[in-house]
């Protein structure tokens, strides 16, 4: 019986802020322009902006936010221009809006093959 995908996705979010920071700062820097240094973000207070990224990297950190977690196009896009831009606001969105999840281990791999 072959493994799919599918099998690994958990129904509820359930990361820890630190859990989420590192994944949010693992698709970041995975995005960002070669021999850019990436700042990290280092709480969940601090904003997402287009300060540590260009603007079309930041599309594309939204586009894979919403694969990850399974949240309809439409809804990130409202997002990206609700004016919400923290870690804990994207956290939050994420978690009303979530239609999958993986467990941490997972997000992280699963991040690794989106590159």
């Amino acid at each position: 019986m072959a493994i799919k995908e599918s099998d690994f996705k958990t129904e509820s979010f359930d990361f820890t802020d630190e859990q989420f920071l590192i994944i949010i700062n693992h698709l970041f820097k995975l995005d960002a322009d070669m021999g850019e240094e990436y700042i990290p973000i280092e709480t969940m207070d601090e904003k997402i902006t287009v300060e540590r990224l260009d603007s079309l990297s930041s599309v594309v950190f939204f586009i894979w936010v919403s694969q990850l977690f399974g949240i309809h196009e439409d809804k990130v896009n409202d997002f990206m221009t609700s004016g919400k831009n923290t870690g804990n606001d994207l956290k939050a969105f994420v978690m009303k809006e979530a239609t999958q999840t993986y467990t941490f281990k997972e997000a992280i791999a699963y991040s690794q093959r989106c590159f």
